[in-house]
């Protein structure tokens, strides 16, 4: 089980008050693109640990 604390979540936090993220800053094409490698790499990181398991068995 996982606790945050109110004080601590920014979702709380009016929009005005919340800092900008690098990730605001960039183009919906930009973002799907970074979605799209990253997908890619946990794919990639599950795949091998997959085969890693398999052999150890």
């Amino acid at each position: 089980m996982q606790l945050t604390l109110a004080l601590f979540d920014p979702s709380n936090q009016p929009p005005e008050v919340r800092a900008s993220t690098a990730w605001d800053d960039i183009d919906e094409t930009s973002r799907l693109a970074a979605l799209a490698v990253l997908a890619r790499r946990i794919a990639q990181m599950l795949a091998a640990e997959q085969e890693k398991e398999a052999s150890n068995d």
